[in-house]
Order: C-alpha cells, then structure tokens, then sequence
C-alpha cells in the first residue's frame, strides 16, 4: 500500500486465526537449529545465501521497529532471545553460529555455563548463545496491530471472507469470496500450512506440523527472581526444543510437538512434567491455558515462493520461525509482487515440487519424535 498499490487481503476467519495469532510470540532472529548461515549460502548461492543471511539476523530489529512506529500495544519486549546448549557438543555448534552471523554484521554473545544458569533457572545447560536483538511479544494483539497499521496505509481487510476460487480474465484474476468476487493482477496466498485447495501442489510441497503451547497460572515472586530473570525467552538446541519464556501477568508459556494420537489434554500435562523437570519451580504450577497452531516446514528448511500460475504466487515454509522472519519477508515480497524483479528478493520464485509419497512423509516429524527425544536424552546423559 505504502508503494501505491491497492490491496485487500481476504481473511478467511479474521486477522491472528491461525498461526500468527497462536504462536508462542518468540521473535528469534535465525533459522532453525539444524540450518547455520553457512548452509544457506550452499543451498541458495553467494548473492542471495547473503541476503536471506543479512535479512534473517535483522528481522527481529524490523519487527520491533514497526511495533514502535505503529504503537502497536502487544506487550512487546527486546530483552533477548537465549538459545541454550542442551549437551556439551553443541557448544562448539554455538561457538561456529556466533562467527558465522559475525561475517554478516549480526554480533552475538556465547554465555558460559554459570551466566547460563543464571538468566534460564536451568542447571543442566553448559552454554548459551544471546542475540539482543531477539525478544517476545503477544502475537494475536501484534497482528490486530498490523492489521490497523495497514488498513491506515490503505489496505482493506475483509474479514470471514474465505476465498473458493481463481478464475482468468484475460490479464487479470477473479477471486470467488463468500460475499461475491474481487479482480486482482496479482495474487499473493499467505495461508502457508493451512489451505491446500486453491494450491494443492504447493500443499504438497510442504509437511504441516501441529504445535501446541500452553501457559501456566500466574507464578508467585520467587520464580519470577530464579527463572528467566532478565525477562528473555528461551529455545534450546535439542531436537524436541524446550522452549520458555514469560507472560506480563506472571505465566510461563512453554510448548512442543507431540504425538498425532494423544489427546492435546495429555500434551499439555506432558508439556508441565518437561516444565517441571527443566526449571527450579517453587509452589503450584497448574494448566491454564493451552491451544495450538500449524507450522508449514519445507524440504531444506528454507521459506519459499512458489508460483502456482501467472501472477498467483504462494510463499510458504517459515519452520517455526514465522513471527520475526514472515515480518520481514513482507517487504521483499512487496518489492517482489510491484516490480516483478525475481532478483528483489531474497528467496528463489520457483515452481511447486510436491514432495514424493507425500502423504507418508508428512508423517515424518511424528515418526521420528520419539528418536529425537532419545538422542536428547543420550547426549544429555
């Protein structure tokens, strides 16, 4: 909109109904723990690799930037994002992350194992990486936020308006909503795992995972001084990641992924044990709220932008990492979807490549969850 474009987004239910409202509010800028800046100058090239870098160790910097120009109110707080070792061997892995974002102008810290203690509450970590630049916010009331600044920019936004189909029109799109149709020159779908029917081959391409989250009862004062005193948030380096950090009312919020056959009941009681297990709780610590949301996670744990016809594109796959790097991903699709210039963003434009046996391997992270959390528990000891 900023650039002279008129756009609407179509929101099927109403801004923050899927991920972006249910996440856990981490603002993490990096990539996923199996995926180091080194990898992703391999996978995408020199230029690019450089820029995707560049673009995901600022994106925590961009999102709290637009929370200070729209004073959006979302509880927002720049404190940090820690990423603990969770074993001795991935404090050499630490060791090699805060180098490599070194070359690309991103300064972080490698804590050692009593500071670690220290700011988590967590006596088994042996180190930790801190990036200031990371933090926490509430993500629902950060996307209502969003929503205001853009229609002040001159977006519309039109809420329980599920789209059914696209259909040509010479140069231009239909868009079928609930409440009639919409032409378009450019068609941007923005549902990443939830939505497969108006791009089935892009569904595809990607393995949804559910996540789910869950917040405890307000904790007295005492934990408030020995857990995450310093009021960062947490994701540690296992592969079945401890997450932490706290709700301005005095909660902890923590979560994972679970089995697809265990009721949310029994993962959210699972969540509190690992809770219990992990951090120097003193009193009650009850379940007050829990919920979950869809995570769409790509081949090489990189976000994409698929193009599902001429002018309709779908960008996907943000891992888990959705919050800080969708943020600023928004801008390159922006220079992207007004010029047409395939080098203005950061991300190759590629066409959909459905994943073999899809349906099977769509089942992989449930398959392999119970490895994982072994292999935790060895390197552990």
């Amino acid at each position: 909109a900023r650039r002279g474009v008129r756009v609407v987004v179509l929101e099927a239910h109403r801004p923050g109904q899927g991920a972006s409202g249910r996440n856990s509010g981490f603002v993490v800028p990096s990539f996923v723990t199996a995926l180091g800046p080194e990898r992703v100058q391999r996978e995408l090239g020199g230029d690019r690799g450089e820029r995707l870098c560049r673009l995901v160790g600022e994106c925590g910097s961009v999102v709290f930037h637009l929370v200070r120009e729209f004073d959006i109110r979302c509880d927002a707080s720049q404190t940090g994002w820690l990423q603990p070792a969770h074993c001795r061997s991935r404090v050499e892995l630490l060791e090699t992350r805060k180098a490599a974002w070194a070359r690309f102008g991103h300064s972080l810290e490698v804590l050692d194992r009593q500071c670690t203690e220290r700011l988590t509450g967590v006596q088994t970590y042996p180190a930790a990486l801190l990036d200031r630049s990371g933090g926490h916010l509430n993500p629902l009331a950060y996307t209502f936020g969003l929503a205001r600044a853009a229609m002040a920019e001159g977006a519309g936004i039109r809420v329980n308006s599920p789209v059914f189909g696209l259909e040509r029109t010479g140069r231009r799109w239909r868009v079928r909503c609930r409440d009639g149709s919409l032409l378009a020159d450019t068609i941007l779908l923005a549902t990443h795992a939830l939505d497969s029917a108006l791009a089935p081959r892009v569904a595809r391409s990607l393995i949804p995972v559910t996540v789910y989250q869950m917040a405890t009862q307000p904790l007295d004062k005492a934990n408030r001084v020995s857990i995450l005193p310093e009021n960062h948030c947490a994701s540690d380096t296992s592969r079945d990641i401890f997450a932490l950090r706290w709700t301005p009312d005095g909660r902890l919020l923590t979560g994972g992924v679970a089995l697809p056959f265990r009721s949310a009941d029994a993962v959210y009681h699972a969540l509190q044990r690992r809770l219990r297990a992990m951090v120097p709780l003193t009193g009650r610590c009850e379940i007050a709220y829990g919920w979950n949301g869809v995570i769409a996670v790509t081949r090489n744990l990189l976000p994409m932008l698929s193009e599902v016809n001429s002018g309709v594109f779908a960008a996907v796959g943000c891992c888990g990492r959705g919050l800080a790097l969708s943020t600023a991903l928004g801008q390159e699709l922006a220079a992207f979807l007004t010029t047409g210039d395939r080098q203005a963003i950061a991300i190759p434009v590629e066409a959909p490549a459905p994943l073999p046996a899809h349906a099977i391997v769509r089942l992989l992270p449930y398959l392999l969850l119970p490895w994982s959390r072994w292999r935790d528990r060895v390197e552990t000891g």
